[in-house]
C-alpha cells in the first residue's frame, strides 16, 4: 500500500454534524440542530449537482439544475420553480437560509461553551463556508442560463459540485470520491489520499499520550488534535501532511492542557499549518514539540495563541506566506531553525501581545517583508542567529493601534488595536548574531555584539539560558538559590557558586524526576569547572555525566541522593577537589576509558562509593570512604587502573577494595588505611575480554592471573588486629596463587 500507516484503522470522525433536528435545550444543542439541517441540504445538493453534470438528456439536466437552484433558495425563494425528487419541502429553509440559521446560532455563549468538536464547526462555517457556498450559488443559477441559452450546463454543474465538496471539507464519502478527478481539475488539488480519513480516524481511536508512526507517503486533509499525542515520520523528510489552500492542515483545540509532539513530518499547503485554536473563554494550556518539522508553501506556518507553549529545534520555514505569528503571552523557543521565502508583506515572524520568544542559531534569508515584528510588549532573546537578504527590516518594534505623535519608536510602523499599550513592556535583547540589513530602533543593533564572558544568574532564573548565552570559556555565577532544572553543557565553561555570604544558604541543583543534573558531552574537546554547588535527586537519576571530549573539574561540589553521582564515560575525564558525594547508590562510575580523580573528596554513606569497568581509570588521594553498603565491596573495579594514595577506606558493610579482571586491572595502593571492613583488599582473577571477545589482551576469564599491584606504607589489619577488618585483611580469591602482602610493608628505599 501507498501510504501504509502503523495503526489500526477505526471509523471516522466527522465534524460536520447531520441528522434530524434535536430538541433544543441549549445554545451547543442548537447549533448541532442547524449544522445538521444545514448538513442534510448539502448532502442532498451535492447528489444532485453530480448527478446534473452525469447526465445526457437535456431535460433531465434541466430538472437537475433547476432542482439545485431551489435547494439553494428554499421553497419560497427568488427563482424557486417546483420540481419533483430533490426539491426542500414546502416551508423550508434553503441552503443559503439554513446556513444564515447557523450563523445566528453562534453567540458568544455557544463559542464559550464550545466543544473541540463544535468549535471546528465554528472554524469551518465563520471561515470556510461562506464564500464556497456563494460559488455554489452561483454556479446553480448559471447552470440555469445555459439552459435557457441552450448550452450545455455541465461545466457550470461541475463548478457548482466542486463548491459543494469544498464547503463540506470532506472526501471520505465513498460517493464523492468518484467525482474528485473534476474537483482536483477545478481546484488545483494534486490528488485525494483516501486514508486520509483513516489517519484522523486512527488519531481519535489513539489513546492520550500515544504515538502514530507515519511511513513515506503523503497525507491529504485536515487534522483534528484535541489530546497529547505524538506524530512522527518513520523516515525524515519523507512523510507529507497536506490540505488544501482553506483549510489548516493540523487544528489544535484542546478542552483540557495536553502535549502534542511533531517529528520527521513535511507541512505541505493549507491556509495554515499548525493553528493552536481556542475553545470557550479559557484556552487550555497546550505544549507543542517540533523536531525536524518543515513547513513548505502554505499559509502563515505556524500560529499559537494564549495558552500555548512550544519548542522547535532543526525546523525549516520555507516559501510560506508567513513563519510564525504568535500572540496573547504565548512562549516559544526556538534552535536551529530556518525561516526562508515568506512572502508576506510585514514579516516571516509576528510577535505580538506580550509573547516571550528565544531564537538560537536561527537563520532568516530572502523573505519578502521584515524578518522579526514585534510588539513592545514583547520579550525576544535573539543569539547567535543570522539576518540576511531580507527585503525590509530584519527585526524592528512596532506600535499599538494607529499613528500618533505619542510613543512612536520611530519604525513606521503600526499593528494591533487601542488599549495594548497598557500591556508591560518587553524587552528585546541577545548577542553574537550576524544582521545584513536595518534594524529600528538603532538601538537594536547591539545584537550584534559578541556573547558576555560573564553572566549572573539569581533565584527563580534559568542557569541553562545563562550557559547557553555567555561566550565559549567564559563564567556563569549562581546565586544562591533552589534550581530546579536539567543542564547540558557543550562547551568550555565555568559554572561558580555564589557563597562569599555563607548565611545566604547554598546553591542547590534539584534534578526531581530527571534522568540526570548536566550532562556534559562535546562535538571537540571542551574545558567544564564547577564549584560550590550540590546536586541532589530522588535516588533514581545521575549527578553529573561526562562523556566524550568533556573534560570537568569540580571544586566543593556536593552530590547526594542519587543513583549515580558522577559518570565518566567514552573517555570523559573528572577531577574533583573537596567534593562530598553522599546518600547515592553509586558515588562514581568510570567506564569505556572514561577516568575519575578525587582529591580530598569524602564518600559517606554510599551503597557504593566508585564502580569502575571497561578500560577506566581511577585515582584517589587524600579520600576517606565510609558508611558503603554494596554486596562486595565499596571500590569495585574490573579492567581499570586504581590509584588509591593516603586514603581512609574504614567502616564498610562490605570490602574496602575488589580487584578483579586478571592482567587487563591494575592497582598502586600507597600510604591507606583499610580498616573496620568486612574484608581490607579482595584480590580476583579473571580476564578483560567479556564474554571472550577478542578486544582484550588478557587471559581467559577463569584463568587465577591477578593484575598489576604495587604499593606500600598501608595499613590493612586482620580480624585480631586493632580497628582491624571483620574477616580478613586481604581475601584472595585463589589462595596461592599470588602475595600481595608487601603492600602493609614501608616504602623501599629505590623508590
Amino acid at each position: 500500500m501507498k501510504n501504509a500507516m502503523r495503526f489500526v484503522a477505526c471509523s471516522v470522525v466527522i465534524f460536520c454534524l447531520a441528522g434530524a433536528a434535536l430538541a433544543q435545550t441549549s445554545p451547543g444543542e442548537a447549533l448541532v440542530a442547524a449544522v445538521a439541517r444545514l448538513a442534510d441540504l448539502l448532502d442532498r445538493a451535492t447528489y444532485v449537482a453530480i448527478s446534473g453534470f452525469t447526465l445526457y438528456d437535456t431535460e433531465d439536466q434541466a430538472i437537475a439544475a433547476q432542482q439545485l437552484l431551489n435547494l439553494f433558495v428554499g421553497s419560497g425563494g427568488q427563482g424557486y420553480v417546483a420540481q419533483s425528487g430533490g426539491d426542500p419541502e414546502a416551508d423550508a429553509l434553503g441552503i443559503l437560509d439554513a446556513y444564515e440559521a447557523v450563523t445566528d446560532t453562534l453567540t458568544a455563549e455557544t463559542i464559550r461553551d464550545a466543544s473541540p468538536e463544535e468549535y471546528c464547526v465554528y472554524m469551518d462555517v465563520s471561515r470556510f463556508t461562506q464564500p464556497f457556498l456563494r460559488l455554489a450559488h452561483s454556479a446553480a443559477r448559471e447552470a440555469i442560463d445555459a439552459l435557457r441559452r441552450q448550452s450545455d450546463p455541465g461545466d457550470a454543474l461541475r463548478e457548482a459540485y466542486a463548491s459543494l465538496v469544498a464547503v463540506r471539507g470532506e472526501f471520505s464519502d465513498a460517493f464523492m470520491l468518484a467525482g474528485i478527478g473534476n474537483l482536483a481539475s477545478m481546484l488545483g488539488i494534486r490528488g485525494v489520499d483516501s486514508l486520509t480519513a483513516s489517519l484522523q480516524a486512527a488519531i481519535d481511536d489513539l489513546p492520550s499520550g500515544g504515538t502514530l508512526i507515519l511511513e513515506p507517503g503523503t497525507y491529504r486533509g485536515r487534522l483534528v488534535l484535541t489530546k497529547s499525542i505524538t506524530l512522527r515520520g518513520a523516515v525524515e523528510g519523507e512523510t507529507v501532511l497536506e490540505a488544501s489552500s482553506w483549510y489548516p492542515v493540523i487544528l489544535v483545540v484542546p478542552a483540557e492542557a495536553i502535549t502534542v509532539t511533531i517529528e520527521n513530518v513535511v507541512i505541505s499547503g493549507g491556509s495554515d499549518g499548525i493553528v493552536r485554536g481556542p475553545v470557550g473563554d479559557v484556552e487550555a494550556p497546550v505544549y507543542l514539540n517540533l523536531r525536524d518539522v518543515r513547513f513548505l508553501e502554505g499559509g502563515t506556518a505556524l500560529t499559537l495563541g494564549s495558552g500555548t507553549s512550544a519548542e522547535l529545534e532543526d525546523c525549516v520555514f520555507e516559501e510560506n506566506r508567513g513563519a510564525l505569528f504568535a500572540y496573547s503571552d504565548a512562549t516559544l523557543s526556538l534552535n536551529r531553525c530556518v525561516i526562508t521565502g515568506s512572502r508576506g508583506a510585514l514579516a516571516a515572524v509576528r510577535l505580538y501581545e506580550s509573547v516571550e520568544c528565544t531564537m538560537t542559531e536561527c537563520q532568516f534569508s530572502d523573505n519578502l517583508g521584515r524578518g522579526i515584528v514585534a510588539l513592545p510588549s514583547v520579550t525576544l532573546h535573539l543569539r547567535d542567529s543570522t539576518l540576511l537578504g531580507n527585503y525590509s527590516y530584519a527585526v524592528s518594534i512596532a506600535e499599538y493601534g494607529y499613528p500618533t505623535d505619542e510613543d512612536d519608536v520611530g519604525c513606521g510602523l503600526f499593528v494591533g488595536w487601542p488599549g495594548n499599550e497598557d500591556l508591560p513592556r518587553g524587552e528585546v535583547t541577545g548577542y553574537g548574531n550576524t544582521i545584513c540589513g536595518a534594524v529600528c530602533p538603532s538601538s537594536l543593533i547591539s545584537l550584534t555584539d559578541p556573547a558576555p564572558n560573564e553572566l549572573t544568574v539569581a533565584s527563580g532564573q534559568s542557569i541553562q539560558a545563562a550557559i547557553d548565552g555567555v561566550a565559549a570559556g567564559g563564567t556563569v555565577y549562581i546565586e544562591p538559590g533552589r534550581y530546579g532544572e536539567e543542564l547540558s553543557i557543550g562547551k568550555s565553561a565555568r559554572l561558580i557558586g555564589s557563597v562569599a555570604d555563607s548565611a545566604d544558604g547554598d546553591i542547590v541543583l534539584d534534578v526531581g524526576d530527571g534522568p540526570t543534573g548536566i550532562v556534559i558531552l562535546g562535538e571537540s574537546p571542551i574545558s567544564v569547572s564547577i564549584s560550590d554547588v550540590v546536586i541532589v535527586g530522588n535516588g533514581t537519576n545521575v549527578g553529573i555525566d561526562v562523556g566524550e571530549n568533556g573534560a570537568v573539574d569540580l571544586v566543593d561540589v556536593t552530590l547526594r541522593e542519587l543513583a549515580r553521582g558522577i559518570s565518566a564515560v567514552d573517555g570523559g575525564r573528572v577531577t574533583a577537589a573537596a567534593c562530598v558525594l553522599s546518600g547515592n547508590a553509586l558515588g562514581v562510575q568510570v567506564r569505556e576509558f572514561g577516568s575519575f580523580e578525587g582529591i580530598g573528596c569524602a564518600f559517606e554513606g554510599n551503597v557504593e562509593a566508585v564502580s569502575g569497568a571497561m578500560g577506566g581509570i581511577c585515582r584517589l588521594s587524600d579520600c576517606s570512604i565510609t558508611g558503603c553498603t554494596a554486596t562486595h565491596a565499596a571500590i569495585d573495579v574490573l579492567c581499570v587502573e586504581l590509584t588509591v594514595s593516603h586514603c581512609r577506606i574504614y567502616g564498610n558493610e562490605c570490602s574496602g577494595i575488589l580487584l578483579r579482571g586478571g592482567t587487563g586491572s591494575s592497582l598502586h595502593l600507597v600510604d591507606s588505611d583499610l580498616t573496620g571492613n568486612i574484608h581490607g583488599l579482595e584480590v580476583g582473577h579473571g580476564s578483560c575480554r567479556p564474554g571472550g571477545s577478542p578486544d582484550w589482551e588478557s587471559p581467559g576469564r577463569f584463568e587465577y592471573v591477578a593484575g598489576t599491584i604495587t604499593g606500600w606504607g598501608n595499613r590493612i589489619p586482620g580480624p585480631d588486629e586493632p580497628d582491624g577488618n571483620l574477616e580478613s585483611g586481604i581475601f584472595y580469591h585463589w589462595p596461592g596463587s599470588v602475595d600481595v602482602s608487601f603492600l602493609t610493608e614501608p616504602k623501599p628505599a629505590d623508590d
